[in-house]
């Protein structure tokens, strides 16, 4: 018989870690929603539009760098989930390490294609 804490360990790190990328980016949605309706309704009344409004949504377009400084980011936190499994000896139990290197996966290789849409970007401007 299989012992449950083996698969409810695992899938409750990996959900957590779902649930919290996931409030993050609901989090910058919301607050990009927030202040595009403030700026039309500030329009529709032919009113001043503030200009910290303004140099937030300004703040909220691409820059130049952004997909690399993400890109890096990304493959720094996967990094530090196998220091991390390294570390506590995790890599070295058979299962318990293939599920640690499947997590890491997930933030190397959207860092490494963010590095990948940095580099062709620069090659089409």
């Amino acid at each position: 018989m299989q012992d449950w804490s083996e698969v409810f360990v695992p899938l409750g790190v990996m959900t957590a870690f779902v649930v919290v990328i996931a409030l993050a980016l609901y989090a910058q949605y919301r607050n990009k929603r927030l202040i595009i309706e403030v700026l039309r309704i500030t329009v529709e009344r032919n009113e001043t539009v503030d200009p910290k409004l303004v140099e937030a949504v300004a703040r909220s377009t691409r820059t130049p760098g952004m997909d690399l400084r993400r890109g890096l980011i990304l493959i720094a936190i996967a990094a530090a989930i196998i220091v991390f499994g390294y570390g506590f000896g995790v890599l070295t139990r058979s299962a318990l390490g293939i599920a640690t290197m499947g997590l890491a996966a997930f933030p190397g290789f959207v860092g490494l294609t963010y590095l990948v849409f940095h580099f062709l970007e620069r090659r089409k401007d």
